[in-house]
């Protein structure tokens, strides 16, 4: 009689995986990876959870020592820990490790143009951005130095109304997602149409005629409606702190008109 001889094989519980790290994120994903445990393992259960204190979901399955985790917003963060399994069960929970996806980039707008100038308003036309919720349009006049918001349209159309006329303006737009504002487009400048432009007469002398009117403008001269042979020369001074530009007139010395009327042009 023969002995025959028996093999038994005795397959224990997995240890839990170590050094769960996460690898890389974008704004839709983030990778994970882990040591294996000594012995045979089957797969890997991955769990997820908004928290630290859970609750956790399973997320995934995998063969390997890695696993995306994908379908996630801009700025989601995550808390995971991953379980190895064989036939005999179920390792215990790894160490937990914490996650975030990356903000989203916002494109700018480009392509922003000036479609149409009036006295009072400036109309605009940009490119699109992808799923933009909506639009900043930013400006501020050549002598001001910081942009106000100044509408917030959801079309890639817009008029700026309200202007000051024959004003300079420099304008910038954005984009608006649920995750933020991208950065500004490139900058027009425009000027608005001249309208009625009042004259004030700041001092007056029998040779020198002050006269202060809006600023800016794009005012290259200046001309006397009643008698266009008055002056011998003007000079335009430039912006004064309270917002006008000053033009000092020199008037022939055989001129004495009691009232003048000037005009842009």
């Amino acid at each position: 009689m023969s002995d025959t001889w028996f093999t038994i094989s005795s397959l224990t519980v997995p240890s839990p995986p170590s050094n769960l790290t996460s690898t890389s994120q974008t704004t839709t994903s983030i990778s994970l990876s882990w040591t294996a445990p000594p012995g045979i393992v089957t797969g890997y259960l991955i769990f997820a959870s908004p928290g630290n204190g859970g609750p956790y979901t399973n997320v995934g399955t995998t063969t390997t020592t890695s696993f995306t985790h994908q379908g996630l917003t801009p700025l989601t963060a995550r808390w995971y820990y991953v379980i190895a399994y064989n036939s005999a069960g179920n390792s215990p929970p790894s160490a937990l490790v914490q996650a975030s996806t990356l903000q989203e980039q916002i494109s700018a707008p480009t392509s922003l143009t000036v479609t149409q100038v009036g006295v009072n308003t400036i109309d605009l036309r940009w490119s699109s951005v992808p799923t933009a919720l909506s639009y900043r349009v930013y400006a501020r006049r050549l002598i001001q130095q910081t942009f106000q918001l100044f509408s917030s349209p959801e079309d890639t159309t817009t008029t700026m109304g309200g202007l000051t006329p024959q004003t300079q303006y420099i304008i910038r737009v954005s984009a608006v997602k649920p995750t933020g504002e991208s950065a500004r487009s490139d900058s027009v400048v425009v000027a608005t149409l001249s309208g009625n432009i009042s004259f004030e007469i700041v001092d007056a002398n029998p040779e020198i005629l002050n006269v202060s009117y809006p600023y800016p403008t794009r005012t290259t001269l200046i001309s006397l409606l009643n008698s266009s042979s008055s002056f011998e020369s003007w000079k335009r001074i430039g912006a004064c702190a309270d917002g006008v530009s000053r033009l000092f007139l020199k008037i022939n010395s055989n001129f004495r008109p009691a009232t003048m009327t000037f005009s842009l042009s």
